[in-house]
């Protein structure tokens, strides 16, 4: 894999298949029209997004999801998720203060393809049999919530 938020080092690297070429966003933004996904996929397989970018926050709760994985993935571009943190700072009161349910929410809700975290320890957790049991009742729930809040809009 190689990454970068230069789309000339990525389009250096095309001649070579056996890299999967991930272009990093470090912007946040809410929308990825047709146009820029289709420019986006002459230069990469994938992007890593800010975590802001996929869903909006307000007052330490979510607002909604945006739909950026889901042009993406119309557009056969993976997305990958970045740097989760366990800090409860970080989280949306949403995730009622659990960095398992944050990252349930975005592997098995939203269907990103990666995620980086600088804790180990939590992705390990979650990768655990025992928890993956338990956090999809919480994350359908989560998911369920906001996409009929998405619809009203």
């Amino acid at each position: 894999m190689i990454q970068s938020d230069d789309t000339s080092v990525l389009a250096k690297f095309k001649e070579f298949p056996t890299y999967h070429r991930v272009l990093r966003i470090k912007e946040i933004f809410s929308d990825a029209p047709k146009q820029t996904v289709d420019e986006i996929k002459k230069y990469a397989d994938a992007v890593d997004i800010r975590r802001p970018s996929i869903w909006s926050s307000s007052g330490f709760f979510l607002a909604n999801f945006t739909k950026v994985v889901d042009q993406m993935h119309a557009g056969n571009i993976s997305v990958h998720v970045s740097i989760l943190y366990n800090e409860y700072t970080t989280l949306a009161f949403d995730f009622f203060a659990d960095p398992l349910i944050q990252l349930a929410t975005i592997v098995e809700g939203l269907k990103v393809d990666a995620v980086v975290t600088d804790f180990p320890a939590t992705a390990n957790a979650y990768l655990s049999k025992s928890n993956r049991n338990l956090l999809p009742v919480c994350v359908v729930t989560l998911i369920m919530v906001y996409e009929i809040l998405r619809n009203l809009n």
